[in-house]
């Protein structure tokens, strides 16, 4: 290869020295990139290796790697009655769906409030969902509050 070549070849990405997905190919700029959406929240130091791919040149080089931190995702809770309003007596049945940024769903738990009165604590199902269904709430307006508890992946 002269002096104004790029190299062929691949490049193998690893986090904590794991590799991640399958070694990757150098475009025709000389470059080589992977997006990768699976890492888990936490601190990765991540390198690359480069791999020749040229007759006749066996070399292997480490670059430099770097820190990245991952980071929790925030949860988005979207509410809905299966009477609003009711009558007292109706058998009200609340739904919350959990959803957030990536691939994993929410799991875990969330506490419902009824002003400063706990109803209960919901768990979330495979889905991200959680339901409550009650016959009791008293006459009048009432202000639910939903607290997620989080966990490995979300806040």
């Amino acid at each position: 290869m002269s002096g104004n070549e790029l190299p062929l070849g691949s490049v193998q990405f690893s986090a904590n020295g794991s590799a991640m997905g399958t070694a990757q190919t150098l475009n025709s700029s000389g470059t080589a990139s992977l997006s990768i959406s699976s890492l888990q929240p936490g601190t990765y130091t991540i390198g690359a290796v480069y791999t020749s791919s040229e007759p006749g040149v066996v070399i292997g080089s480490t670059a430099t790697t770097l820190n990245q931190s991952v980071t929790k995702a925030a949860v988005v809770i979207t509410s809905m009655s299966s009477l609003n309003p009711s009558i007292y007596g109706d058998a009200v049945k609340l739904t919350y769906v959990f959803s957030g940024a990536g691939a994993a769903i929410p799991t875990g738990t969330a506490t419902l409030m009824d002003g400063a009165t706990q109803l209960t604590t919901l768990t979330l199902d495979g889905s991200g969902r959680a339901t409550y269904t009650s016959s009791a709430l008293a006459a009048g307006s009432h202000t639910l509050t939903l607290t997620y508890s989080g966990n490995s992946n979300y806040f």
